[in-house]
């Protein structure tokens, strides 16, 4: 099962939910994989801060943060997405926003 959750923040109208489930249900078939239970987190720069601060003792802002909980070909994690970096990422980079959060997906 795929959740799809915000934390602190609307998820924008470029994500579609839909799309993104099919996306991670594709890349991990792609893989010879089957997901099993995914959450996507859509949250915020202070947020996800937080999040690296206290698990991975990191104290800087980054796009997104997994846990990963996989076993053997069933795929399992949690997904963290701050919506803040993929703005910047995206505008960095010249590219859509929508093309961003794929990118950090797959990553």
């Amino acid at each position: 099962m795929i959740q799809i959750i915000n934390l602190g923040v609307k998820i924008p109208g470029f994500i579609s939910k839909t799309t993104l489930k099919q996306n991670l249900k594709t890349l991990a078939k792609s893989e010879g994989k089957a997901l099993k239970d995914i959450s996507v987190v859509f949250t915020d720069d202070d947020y996800l801060l937080e999040v690296n601060k206290q698990y991975l003792n990191h104290d800087y802002y980054t796009d997104i943060i997994t846990f990963d909980y996989t076993e053997e070909l069933e795929v399992s994690g949690d997904l963290f997405i701050s919506i803040d970096r993929i703005y910047e990422n995206a505008f960095e980079m010249a590219v859509s926003r929508e093309v961003e959060l794929r990118r950090v997906c797959v990553h």
